[in-house]
């Protein structure tokens, strides 16, 4: 379920969830995994991952395996909150594993880093050279990125580091 097919409206998410969630119950699911992005705004170079947790000993997991754990008063938007959330109720224990990426972009390396702990959680082997090489094209992305965007202050005048704030709607 990627973040561009999900529902549009608070009640379509809770229909999608509901959905997803009454599936899984069918084959007598107990615990969930949500993956996700967490998004910065800036450029990450090595993206942590980040973590919510539906109890104490799935926090303490995931803290063993150096996942940040997110404060009480942050939120995880969409799906892979709610699903959590919903599945309580329904006695489904659960965890949420978010890359920190910029979130203007699909990110291979925050998602490389949510898989490596995710297979470590699971404890299953798999390679991911694959997903490294992806994210190797969206490192040199982003670097032309970064580039055409100094180019361009450069043209309009700006110094680096002072706000530029324009109306781009």
């Amino acid at each position: 379920l990627g973040g561009n097919t999900q529902g549009l409206s608070p009640e379509g998410q809770y229909d999608v969830c509901g959905s997803i969630l009454d599936f899984v119950d069918k084959y007598g699911v107990k615990e969930i995994y949500t993956l996700g992005g967490l998004g910065t705004g800036q450029p990450v170079e090595n993206p942590k991952v980040f973590g919510a947790a539906t109890n104490k000993e799935l926090a303490e997991m995931l803290k063993e395996h150096e996942v940040t754990l997110r404060s009480a008063d942050g939120g995880i938007i969409g799906a892979s909150g709610l699903i959590l959330g919903l599945g309580i109720s329904r006695g489904m224990n659960g965890v949420c594993l978010m890359g920190e990426t910029p979130g203007y972009f699909i990110d291979a390396d925050a998602s490389k880093a949510v898989l490596t702990v995710l297979l470590k959680l699971l404890k299953i082997e798999l390679d991911v050279a694959k997903l490294e090489e992806r994210a190797e094209e969206t490192r040199k992305m982003i670097s032309k990125a970064q580039q055409m965007e100094r180019e361009m202050a450069e043209r309009m005048n700006i110094v680096p580091g002072e706000e530029d704030l324009r109306y781009i709607g």
